[in-house]
């Protein structure tokens, strides 16, 4: 078998069997393709056997990477690519018997710890009033209104909200919360305040399209789900539109959810289950975000003494 047979093996099974995000896939994807690619250029092959895989040394693995950083590409994207390399690697092993120990010495580089900076309440409440100044239908001032304020009163990430289904805003109305699937397929109760669930209503009550339980909540304007690119380059638009120098983006509204949250004495353990974190440390990011936004507003009151 050819190694692109079994990348597209490997993508089928992330996306049916591990249930992955589309956008997860895609990413395995694309830096899959890219190092089958570089393979092909190394090694002088129209096709690379897979039987020949046992045989890639740390050096070629190093080299590949060494090339993708030409690109000036981040050390998050290096860390993913050698993230999808060791899965495909760790696939290839269980069900095509192919053994490669160089794969497990290669390191992921050190990814620096940065967090969008959070947006207050009075640039989140102006930010939402200027949505209507974006089109000129109703239906999708409501829908981006009902967006945000989902983002940045509940914390769910951006794949999360637009996956959503009418059928949530019934469960929301009835329990005052809603189940979401998140990363690695895990499930989490989140509680929703009136002021969701009312954008929520008004989004589908709106709504050009269906609105049956199945059908998403969150639309484009040709009656597709909506993706989250499109929601992003709203925000862009939405920054420029309302005058504010702060980037602003669908990861951003999450983290002024938890700031807020932390800053008004949330446990961290709670807000850990709120935002789907499998890890505590992840949510511990948000302390530092917190302590960082305290200490200037010390600095900046003794300035005034």
């Amino acid at each position: 078998m050819y190694l692109n047979e079994v990348v597209d093996q490997f993508l089928s099974y992330m996306k049916n069997v591990r249930r992955l995000a589309d956008n997860s896939v895609l990413a395995y994807k694309r830096d899959l393709k890219q190092f089958e690619e570089f393979l092909k250029k190394y090694y002088s092959r129209d096709e690379i056997d897979i039987k020949s895989m046992t045989k890639v040394s740390i050096m070629d693995f190093r080299a590949f990477l060494s090339y993708k950083k030409l690109d000036n590409i981040t050390a998050t994207s290096i860390a993913r690519k050698v993230s999808a390399i060791r899965a495909f690697f760790k696939y290839m092993l269980i069900y095509h018997n192919i053994k490669n120990s160089a794969v497990l010495i290669l390191k992921t580089p050190r990814i620096p710890q940065h967090l969008s900076k959070a947006l207050d309440s009075e640039t989140c409440f102006s930010l939402i009033e200027n949505i209507k100044n974006l089109y000129n239908l109703e239906w999708l001032v409501k829908r981006d209104q009902a967006l945000f304020i989902l983002l940045y009163g509940a914390g769910l990430r951006i794949s999360e909200a637009v996956g959503l289904n009418c059928i949530d805003l019934i469960d929301a109305q009835r329990n005052r919360q809603i189940s979401i699937i998140g990363k690695g397929n895990k499930e989490r109760l989140v509680p929703l305040i009136d002021t969701v669930i009312v954008a929520l209503e008004q989004c589908v009550a709106v709504s050009p399209f269906s609105t049956q339980y199945s059908d998403p909540i969150f639309r484009s304007s040709r009656g597709l789900r909506i993706s989250p690119r499109t929601f992003q380059m709203a925000l862009k638009k939405l920054q420029v539109v309302a005058d504010i120098s702060q980037n602003i983006s669908p990861h951003s509204l999450r983290h002024s959810f938890a700031t807020q949250l932390l800053e008004n004495d949330v446990d961290i353990r709670y807000l850990q289950e709120l935002l789907g974190h499998s890890s505590l440390s992840t949510t511990q990011r948000y302390t530092k975000l917190s302590y960082l936004k305290i200490k200037r507003e010390y600095e900046k009151a003794m300035k005034n003494k």
